[in-house]
């Protein structure tokens, strides 16, 4: 009603039926069993040629435009020298044979018979692209499509009637869908004719399912039209009377304030009440209510009749209600399965309501715990160094020679002093990666030893002065020093060979210049075009070069590339080719990297020595890496390059480096990674084993919740899994005999409520047992002991003990009737100590309320002793006098100075107070930063 009435162009829809159910016009082609990639290879191999595709059944995934073009480009015949496509910003491009880029369609003089268009589901509307006079193009069909969308599609051909046809794509989804529609029509299908008659019959059942799509699409548009109607009939009402209020006052002349609260009033007051009305009837409420009940299904009917009664007081005119009672009648004509899909919408919302309230409490304490880890981390990250981090230049000339303190053994670098080893730093650019050490306690294990590091990457002068945040391997530098120069003179001397056994003639300097000019055009020309007897020769040189793989920096990898590039000097001796962190080849310098075969080796032992050597290296800086997830192949090779390294120094090693870095994945025992870290003959226990990771996680993230909950004085509810592991499994030991049996344990696991299975719990019930009884029990009725399944978790026999004392105490506390002082969590352990305790229960860390007392204590009857150089410093000292370290370790600002912050750039130089620029970076005192002199 408020749109008005519909009028059509006569004879249109009459003539695109025609059009598009004449067999010179329409074709149709079943697909079995097909791909997007399948159907665009059928097109572009079709016969006669295709010169469109129309995807409306949007069939054609996986493809953005351009590479459909040129999927297309590459498999369509010779005479197509173009194709045409939308890009991301609609507009009309062209790829051509003879160009590496696409170019405007506008910018192209291609004739319409020469290029081949691709229209895209989204642009097979109102998107004109001139075709031949006598073009064919394929048009998909789709599930969800309506009859709009197959004529839109279909008249992208503008000469559809005179002279251009289409040809349709019939898939098995659609053709069952079509046989069902028929079938609700009893509607019989010949079964006797022969196939293409049968085929043919969908060219008048296509168009017939498409309609009966639209028809359901247009109910439902018909169910919101209606409904939109009526709450615009309402609101008509409402927008009037707050209007015709406006112009009362207007005339009334009434005041600023009056008019400010106009809507504020008593509820008996009438008139304030139905301009509040008005005001609602524009308000959309958004609410989260839980129905009490399970919503029944109700009829449109029913639902119209009520919305009408609540809102029967906007409904004041004959023409309202008139309106009203048209739009009821139309909508008791619409489908009843419509109507039906529309009252069951209520109880469908009703349902996602509950659904959405369920999950909020759980997305709520998601949240909170994710901006906690965010703010422990920003802690971690200021408490990380990030001194003497400026790059250091070093000469290309490098990469000439092999490198130099390769083959040191580690019993040489324990033997040099800090001078040496600073000076040999300074000399060499890279040293070997087996010598890397992120701190003092992280250790070193045994890389392969063509593996290096660059000193911009990490110093090893580092070791000692702070931890550091490790950086992740972005590019690796795949470095064969002499390679290209030894290349080029085996290939003199095969064309050299060659030449000579060809007989060309002349003397042995005139054959030499020949095969030193062949040799110096070799770089430009096509590998196809050189004998496998230069490419096996190079091969079995290249075969005796070694290689190295060293990380570099970004800006050592971007000034590399760009040296590439630039064809620099260095590559006419060495090779070097740059990798990404995954061994994926970026650039290289040579061009005898094009002659290696580009197959990979189906096996590893199909591999040759050099490329294992450089997969064996890619995935060892993979692990350096902290990556946990690697393809058993890639397993292989890492536990090959990582055989001489002990298992527990792999552990120990991947462990420092992963808490350095920034990860939201720290638990490794359900990925492949945990292979590396077992023995063999263990592998089959490292599902429990990751079970019991889990679990132990799981426990202790309860364990923080609830300690969390505690501190800000929410009082939450205690729980079994709030309590010690050691108090909550004698709770469930019912003959107190320290011995828990496997029903007993079970339970007691059952009771945190952690989500884990029956059968995970058996799993993790059965490791920890059969770690018991592999030490010489003989029988499993006897019971699980309490210190077993403690040291599953970590927990020492100490730390259980001193537990269930205390949890002793409190009880005979409790049964006496005195009042527990109030607890305090550990920081550490977030184990809840009894308040009288100083020592942690747990991990014995003293409690921080009284160690701050201590200190402040101590801070003023005397001078403070320096943690790292262990200098007595005056009371009132921020920091020590000696190494400038304040009392926590860290870097601190002395007294009568000020640090050129490097949170803003600056270089953390320490100035005097009396300079107001930084004496190394010249940088204004921030605190003067906003001062004109």
């Amino acid at each position: 009603m408020d749109l008005g009435e519909c009028y059509y162009e006569p004879r249109s829809d009459g003539s695109i039926f025609e059009a598009l159910t004449n067999k010179r016009i329409v074709s149709i082609e079943r697909k079995v069993e097909w791909t997007a990639r399948s159907l665009l290879l059928d097109i572009a191999h079709a016969q006669p040629p295709v010169h469109a595709l129309i995807d409306t059944g949007a069939l054609i995934t996986g493809f953005d435009n351009q590479k459909v073009a040129a999927f297309l480009l590459a498999e369509l015949p010779p005479e197509m020298e173009g194709v045409v496509y939308l890009d991301e910003d609609d507009r009309q491009m062209i790829l051509l044979r003879d160009h590496n880029a696409p170019m405007p369609l506008v910018q192209c003089g291609l004739s319409p018979s020469k290029r081949f268009t691709f229209y895209d589901q989204v642009h097979t509307t109102g998107m004109d692209i001139k075709q031949c006079v006598n073009a064919r193009a394929v048009v998909t069909l789709g599930k969800d499509m309506t009859f709009r969308d197959y004529a839109q599609g279909a008249y992208r051909m503008r000469g559809i009637a005179t002279g251009q046809s289409i040809c349709l794509f019939l898939i098995p989804e659609v053709e069952n869908r079509i046989r069902h529609e028929m079938k609700l029509a009893h509607v019989e299908l010949s079964t006797q004719a022969s196939a293409q008659q049968r085929l043919d019959e969908f060219l008048l059942l296509v168009p017939a399912w498409l309609l009966i799509n639209s028809m359901r699409m247009e109910s439902m548009q018909l169910v919101q039209l209606s409904l939109q109607e009526l709450y615009n009939t309402w609101r008509r009402r409402a927008l009037h009377s707050l209007l015709d209020e406006i112009a009362a006052a207007t005339t009334k002349e009434a005041s600023l304030s009056s008019r400010l609260r106009r809507f504020i009033g008593r509820e008996d007051d009438s008139a304030k009440a139905w301009l509040r009305k008005c005001i609602a009837i524009f308000r959309v409420e958004i609410s989260y209510n839980v129905d009490a009940v399970v919503p029944t299904k109700k009829q449109l009917s029913d639902v119209i009749g009520k919305l009408v009664e609540s809102h029967k007081e906007f409904l004041k005119t004959n023409e309202e209600t008139a309106r009203v009672t048209a739009v009821k009648q139309r909508l008791a004509h619409s489908s009843g399965s419509q109507q039906q899909m529309l009252a069951e919408d209520g109880s469908e919302q009703g349902d996602l309501r509950l659904t959405a309230e369920v999950v909020h409490e759980n997305e709520a304490e998601a949240e909170e715990e994710a901006e906690e880890e965010a703010e422990q981390e920003e802690q971690k990250m200021s408490a990380f160094t990030r001194d003497d981090e400026h790059p250091i230049p070093w000469s290309a000339t490098v990469l000439v020679q092999p490198p130099a303190g390769v083959a040191a053994s580690d019993i040489d670098e324990e033997m040099k002093t800090a001078v040496q080893q600073h000076q040999e730093e300074e000399a060499n650019v890279f040293y070997p990666f087996s010598q890397f050490q992120a701190h003092a306690e992280c250790p070193k294990i045994a890389f392969p030893p063509a593996l290096l590091m660059s000193g911009n990457f990490f110093r090893r002068r580092w070791v000692g002065l702070g931890e550091r945040r490790v950086k992740n391997v972005g590019l690796i530098l795949e470095w064969s020093p002499l390679l290209h120069q030894e290349a080029m003179k085996t290939v003199v001397q095969q064309l050299f060979m060659a030449i000579m056994a060809a007989g060309g003639g002349g003397s042995a300097n005139e054959i030499a210049v020949k095969a030193l000019q062949a040799a110096a055009e070799m770089a430009t020309t096509s590998p196809n075009a050189v004998s496998t007897a230069v490419k096996d020769a190079v091969a079995v040189t290249t075969s005796k070069i070694p290689v190295y793989l060293a990380t570099l920096s970004l800006a050592e990898g971007e000034t590399i590339r760009r040296m590439i590039h630039k064809k620099h000097p260095v590559f006419q001796i060495s090779q070097v080719q740059l990798r990404t962190s995954e061994g994926e080849l970026v650039e290289s310098s040579s061009f005898f990297s094009s002659w290696a075969p580009k197959s990979a080796a189906a096996t590893l032992s199909d591999m040759a020595p050099r490329e294992r050597a450089i997969a064996v290296g890619v995935q060892c800086l993979r692990f350096f890496n902290n990556e946990m997830y690697y393809f058993s192949q890639e397993l292989e090779l890492l536990l090959e390059g990582l055989a001489t390294v002990p298992i527990s120094l792999r552990h120990e090693f991947f462990e420092c480096l992963l808490r350095l870095r920034r990860r939201e994945r720290h638990l490794w025992g359900d990925t492949p990674l945990a292979k590396v870290f077992t023995a063999q003959s263990e592998w089959h226990l490292l599902t429990a084993r990751a079970r019991l990771q889990q679990f132990q996680q799981s426990l202790l993230r309860k364990q923080r919740q609830y300690q969390k909950k505690k501190e800000k004085g929410k009082d939450p509810k205690p729980t079994m899994a709030a309590l010690h592991l050691a108090v909550a499994l004698r709770r469930f030991d019912e003959d107190e005999d320290s011995r828990l049996s496997a029903e007993e344990v079970h339970k007691c696991f059952e009771s945190f409520q952690l989500g884990f299975s029956s059968k995970e719990l058996n799993e993790i019930i059965g490791l920890i047992a059969d770690a018991r009884f592999t030490d010489g029990e003989k029988g499993h009725a006897q019971g699980i002991p309490m210190e077993t399944i403690c040291a599953a978790f970590g927990i020492s026999r100490d730390e259980m003990k001193s537990a269930l004392l205390r949890d002793d105490q409190e009880s005979a506390r409790a049964a006496a009737g005195l009042g527990a002082e109030v607890s305090w969590g550990c920081p550490v352990c977030t184990y809840v100590n009894d308040g009288a305790s100083d020592p942690c229960g747990a991990c014995n860390e003293p409690n921080p309320k009284h160690q701050d007392e201590d200190l402040q204590r101590q801070q003023q009857q005397q001078g403070w002793r320096c943690g790292n150089c262990t200098f007595i410093n005056q009371p009132d000292d921020v920091c020590c006098a000696i190494c400038e370290l304040d009392m926590d370790g860290q870097r601190g600002v002395p007294r009568g100075k000020w640090v050129c912050a490097g949170e803003q750039g600056g270089c953390t130089f320490f100035n005097s107070m009396t300079n107001f620029y930084c004496e190394v970076c010249n940088r204004a005192r921030p605190d003067l930063a906003s001062t004109h002199f």
